[in-house]
């Protein structure tokens, strides 16, 4: 709804950002137009970095150890999932041996007690699981360690 009374000409809009630039149009109207810059790497494209310098002369540098620090936490983190996933698979690896172990323990107890039948079918079924926990495991692990191609990206640099 407009509250100018009719017959007057509309009023003029300023540029709503700095990076607004008015062009001349016909009668005497304006259209903007607003440029946008994009970066892909972790640091702004080098215009914008000036532009930082202009405001505040020490604030590129502060962005630059901004984005070092982010790296070096990102890599901490990094370090941190692989440090615990190869403490996961050396406390499974110790587990199943302990479970093997007393599986073999158990069938050489029956055996001994003269259970030679329990002592068979105890010794086959730790020996069976042992094999599936480890053929299977080796399968998940070739499924996850593949490529794939969908996901992979070629990045190229900014030729101007």
């Amino acid at each position: 709804m407009s509250t100018r009374p009719s017959g007057q000409p509309p009023a003029k809009v300023a540029p709503q950002s700095p990076s607004a630039s008015p062009v001349p149009t016909v009668a005497g109207a304006f259209a903007f137009q607003q440029v946008t810059l994009s970066s892909t790497g972790p640091l702004p494209a080098p215009e914008v970095l000036a532009g930082y310098k202009e405001v505040q002369p020490d604030l590129v540098e502060r962005v630059v150890r901004q984005m070092e620090a982010e790296a070096e936490h990102r890599r901490s983190i990094e370090v941190r999932v692989v440090q615990a996933a190869i403490d996961r698979a050396a406390r499974g690896q110790i587990f199943g041996l302990l479970i093997g172990l007393m599986g073999l323990g158990a069938a050489t107890f029956c055996a001994w007690r003269g259970l030679p039948t329990t002592a068979s079918i105890i010794a086959a079924l730790d020996i069976v699981t042992l094999v599936g926990v480890f053929v299977t495991g080796k399968r998940d692990t070739v499924k996850k360690g593949e490529p794939k191609i969908e996901s992979a990206q070629l990045q190229l640099p900014n030729v101007r």
